[in-house]
């Protein structure tokens, strides 16, 4: 479990997503205009039924600096009522990558006669999964929370009554869990799986020594490096062995061995089309080396090195597979495994991306 926290800074247009109190992600909001998606992150106005010359109104959210974030909606009489959350707007946010059962909210700006009286719904996977009013007697800044005995991903919240309103500033959700995207072969078979929470979302066969084919976001390559004699014009390619697992075919490969592995200057790529990351957990098999097996991780996003580690492991041939645990405090959107030594060889087996996020 982690935890994460989305919000508009105080006396500020920025837009900030923290993981575990960490800053992930940041974006400038414009006064007045909608507010921006930050990382995982979406916040929306759901649109409402509007009157008049403004029936064909799409709601969309409203940024302040000084008062938080509201709707503007078709039947908005006064800037007040754009700066706000009242009537039949409904304020939407949803985290992408996780999911939890607790949501602590921070409102602004409430107000009511009588006591202000909010409804949330909950939802998980645009299916709605809860539902509550939550009453308050104070006004200005009040704290709210929401818990469900179903995990959720979406949280939308509204007045609960006619003359309630309110602004958001924060949401945190303490307890939230990963949901987790994976790639890789399935054990001891040809099939080559992409997965979201353990379940097959899409398959494809691959050939014995032949290219491993890409399946749903993964897009998985070999990155091509100099050969040299009657072989330096070869381009590196993936090499699939059912029983090795995935290695690389360099020009420089004296071999049909040194093909199942990856080695010396040769490179895997793993591209996460659309997906962002900050966590990855690679599986590698085949593991040997003289003098301590070093493999290297380097992690980009839009092309640029934002993270990279080694990681040491034990001397001979290693028996069955290892874990390589990767983490970056910026997202990223690409990996690349190499051998970080002379001697060291391994192969791929599988990538699982804990609180991987769709853009």
């Amino acid at each position: 479990m982690t935890d994460l926290f989305f919000g508009l800074k105080q006396n500020s247009l920025k837009l900030q997503t923290f993981q575990a109190g960490v800053l992930i992600e940041q974006q400038e909001g414009e006064q007045n205009f909608a507010a921006p998606n930050v990382g995982r992150f979406r916040i929306f106005a759901v649109d409402s039924a509007d009157t008049g010359n403004n029936a064909d109104f799409v709601d969309r959210t409203w940024v302040d600096q000084g008062e938080g974030i509201g709707i503007v909606d078709g039947n908005d009489e006064t800037i007040r009522d754009r700066k706000g959350i009242s009537g039949d707007e409904i304020l939407g946010i949803q985290v992408s990558g996780f999911q939890t059962k607790t949501a602590n909210l921070t409102l602004d700006r409430v107000s009511s006669t009588d006591g202000a009286q909010f409804r949330i719904k909950a939802f998980k996977s645009g299916v709605e999964v809860g539902s509550q009013i939550i009453s308050t007697t104070g006004s200005g800044r009040q704290a709210i929370s929401f818990s469900s005995p179903t995990a959720f991903d979406e949280i939308q919240i509204s007045a609960a009554d006619d003359d309630t309103r309110f602004t958001f500033r924060s949401i945190n959700l303490p307890n939230a869990t990963p949901k987790v995207l994976s790639f890789g072969q399935r054990p001891k078979k040809t099939d080559i799986q992409f997965l979201q929470d353990g379940e097959v979302i899409a398959q494809a066969t691959a050939r014995q020594n032949g290219i491993v084919p890409n399946v749903g976001p993964f897009k998985i390559s070999a990155v091509n490096s100099l050969d040299s004699g009657k072989n330096a014009n070869f381009v590196d390619r993936t090499f699939f062995d059912r029983g090795e697992g995935i290695g690389i075919a360099d020009g420089d490969d004296g071999n049909s061995s040194k093909k199942k592995r990856i080695d010396g200057d040769e490179i895997l790529g793993l591209d996460f089309e659309n997906t962002l990351a900050t966590d990855a957990l690679i599986k590698v098999d085949r593991i040997s080396s003289t003098d301590g097996a070093a493999i290297r991780v380097e992690a980009f996003r839009a092309g640029i090195s934002i993270a990279t580690e080694v990681f040491t492991l034990g001397s001979g041939n290693l028996t069955g597979e290892n874990t390589l645990n990767f983490g970056s405090t910026s997202a990223f959107d690409s990996l690349q495994i190499s051998a970080a030594d002379t001697d060291t060889q391994f192969t791929f087996r599988r990538i699982d991306l804990p609180g991987a996020f769709t853009l």
